[in-house]
């Protein structure tokens, strides 16, 4: 029960603190929406033989990793340099890569914000209409998406302490993600060398379960992208929980889990 408060409780807190910072409101609501209506007036003639779905939808995701990525970067230097807390949260009776869990947790459920925002202005402007055919699978894997998103951004935060030069290069990781995932246009477009870059990232497996899923998937022919997803997924979690525990391990030793 303890490690469900924890997790829960991070989740709650992070909400508080940034459901409606500006930065958060620009990263959510007006950049998800932008670059949906201009993916879709750009790509309109072929959108509307293939449908509005990735556009709409991929941009959503776009914002949604921008939105985990600048928090898993800054999260850990949040606590530990600007609030003071780090120390505290090491001594509490739960993981610290589960507390950082919820804080990601919280910053997925504000970001998620961005879907129903960028499929309305899109559709209210560019007069796009949005089919799916499979509506439960297209949930489903959605899910799975937002756990592949999740799971690679707690990879990330560790890092981002054991190695602080990437912070200066956090915008960096943004786009060679959402492009590699086949957010906006399928990964068949890109070079044959990237291919197996795209299938090593779990989110590609969401995305494209998410596509087929709009044009009528069955279940079955989902599955194997799910089960690829959430297992690449856990894989993620299981590096991530390996990190953090590496991260703690440093700054004890060299007594940095305060920034005086």
């Amino acid at each position: 029960m303890s490690l469900l408060r924890g997790f829960v409780g991070a989740a709650l807190m992070h909400i508080r603190l940034y459901a409606m910072h500006p930065a958060r409101v620009s990263q959510v609501v007006i950049r998800p929406a932008l670059v949906s209506l201009l993916a879709v007036l750009v790509l309109r003639s072929h959108a509307q033989q293939a449908g509005y779905f990735r556009v709409l939808v991929g941009s959503a995701m776009a914002g949604l990793w921008t939105a985990l990525l600048g928090t898993a970067t800054f999260t850990i230097r949040r606590e530990r340099e600007w609030y003071g807390t780090l120390e505290l949260l090491s001594g509490v009776p739960v993981p610290i890569g589960l507390i950082f869990g919820g804080y990601i947790a919280g910053e997925t459920a504000i970001a998620l914000v961005a879907v129903p925002v960028s499929s309305a202005v899109t559709l209210l402007v560019a007069g796009a209409d949005l089919h799916v055919d499979a509506v439960a699978s297209a949930i489903v894997s959605f899910l799975v998406v937002a756990l592949a998103i999740v799971s690679l951004a707690l990879v990330i935060a560790p890092v981002m302490v054991l190695i602080p030069v990437l912070t200066r290069w956090v915008n960096a990781f943004d786009y060679p993600v959402w492009i590699l995932a086949g957010f906006l246009f399928p990964v068949s477009l890109l070079p044959g060398w990237s291919t197996p870059f795209s299938y090593g990232l779990s989110v590609y497996w969401g995305t494209e379960s998410l596509q087929r899923a709009a044009g009528g998937a069955t279940p079955a022919g989902l599955l194997p992208l799910w089960l690829r997803g959430i297992a690449l997924s856990l894989l993620y979690l299981t590096i991530s929980l390996a990190l953090f525990n590496v991260v703690m391990r440093k700054l004890r030793q060299v007594g940095a889990l305060s920034h005086g």
